[in-house]
């Protein structure tokens, strides 16, 4: 793609539309919902995955959304809790790349209700899995088996919130696409009529 053909791109009416819906959702992200882990992360990852046409972009516009609003949250609201947030940062950025990629296989025709569905919960799995693992590298000693689990089990009270955050937000996110695909043609992908 030539440098003229990407920066068109960057103001074509989708990639403005799909950076819109990730820019609102990570906005969201800083409000206080007063539900813990009720929260478009993984949202933004997924659909940024499945969206946006561009796998650079995919990774790259999610991702700055995440890091603008983890430097707002963490300045602001969650200062007392920063240092442990960046020290985790290397272990939710990887849980975000994986929940991109997982949205590699939403796209196209695959884009559908269940489709959508299913990956929220992938989505709230791997950051589950990802995250308190890195809770445990990063914070807990002596580091066994016995308290990895433990880690694992003092997690699952707020794992209801994320499943529920990113299905809400999933539903948002992609709806909002979808009534927008379904009346202006120039937001739909390319070769859809």
């Amino acid at each position: 793609m030539s440098s003229e053909q990407h920066s068109s791109s960057l103001i074509a009416p989708r990639f403005l539309i799909l950076t819109a819906l990730v820019l609102l959702a990570a906005l969201a992200r800083t409000i206080d919902l007063g539900v813990p882990n009720f929260a478009p992360i993984g949202a933004i990852a997924l659909f940024g995955g499945a969206c946006f046409g561009s796998r650079k972009l995919a990774f790259l516009v999610p991702g700055l959304t995440l890091l603008v609003s983890d430097l707002i949250l963490n300045s602001g609201r969650y200062k007392n809790l920063a240092a442990d947030a960046w020290s985790l940062m290397p272990f939710t950025a990887g849980a975000f790349a994986l929940v991109v990629l997982l949205g590699f296989g939403l796209r196209g025709r695959n884009r559908s209700v269940s489709g959508v569905f299913v990956g929220s919960l992938a989505a709230s799995c791997v950051f589950f899995f990802v995250t308190n693992l890195g809770w445990w590298l990063v914070f807990i000693q002596p580091r066994t088996i016995s308290t990895l689990g433990t880690t694992y089990a003092a997690a699952i009270p707020f794992f209801h919130h994320t499943v529920l955050g990113d299905v809400f937000f999933n539903t948002v996110l992609f709806g909002s696409l979808a009534l927008v695909e379904s009346r202006f043609v120039s937001v739909r992908p390319v070769g859809t009529a």
